[in-house]
């Protein structure tokens, strides 16, 4: 009967700490109610996270089309400042247009011909001839060019009548998107002389 008797009270304290177990367990709520709430949290952060997305998103097209009408308005006054610049340049006594080689009429008898542009250093280089259509030789003459707000005047050493003389102007701090137009000015002449048939 020790044996029963044993048996019966081990029986006793193993029904007594499942009892005791299931009003006190190993695990406490508080755990179970910490990862809820972790979950919850957790839940909650992606919930914010997508719609943080969803609206970057939607603010970067909005960003994307207006630098597209952006880009659109600064080419639209690109070309009204073009326009302005060319009738500006048109009512002018020697305006040139230097996207055209043909011979252009400079005024006081002479003549443009054969102009180019091309960016050089920091500005531009202006090339062409300059004609002399009058009955005269004429040395050391001055001229006048303007692009874009910008001038500078430079010297040819002779231009006897008839005839032309190369030239090759450099004019800094001129972008280059800015030179079709333009006036090419006679000054003065050191030195005029009848040609002598």
């Amino acid at each position: 009967m020790i044996e029963g008797g044993t048996d019966n009270t081990e029986a006793k304290i193993t029904h007594r700490q499942a009892i005791a177990n299931k009003s006190h367990p190993t695990e406490p709520r508080g755990l179970y109610i910490l990862v809820i709430l972790a979950l919850v949290v957790s839940v909650s952060a992606m919930a914010e996270s997508i719609w943080l997305h969803s609206k970057s998103n939607s603010i970067s097209s909005r960003m994307e089309s207006l630098q597209n009408q952006v880009s659109d308005l600064s080419n639209t006054i690109y070309s009204l400042k073009v326009d302005i610049l060319a009738l500006r340049y048109a009512s002018q006594k020697g305006s040139v247009d230097l996207t055209i080689p043909a011979i252009q009429d400079i005024g006081d008898g002479f003549m443009a011909a054969h102009l180019s542009v091309e960016q050089h250093l920091t500005g531009v280089k202006v090339k062409g001839r300059i004609i002399n259509s009058t009955a005269l030789d004429h040395e050391n003459i001055k001229f006048r060019i303007a692009l874009a707000e910008e001038t500078k005047e430079f010297i040819i050493n002779r231009i006897s009548s008839g005839n032309s003389t190369g030239f090759a102007v450099y004019i800094p701090g001129v972008p280059i998107d800015k030179t079709r137009y333009g006036t090419i000015q006679y000054i003065e002449s050191g030195g005029v002389y009848f040609k002598a048939r």
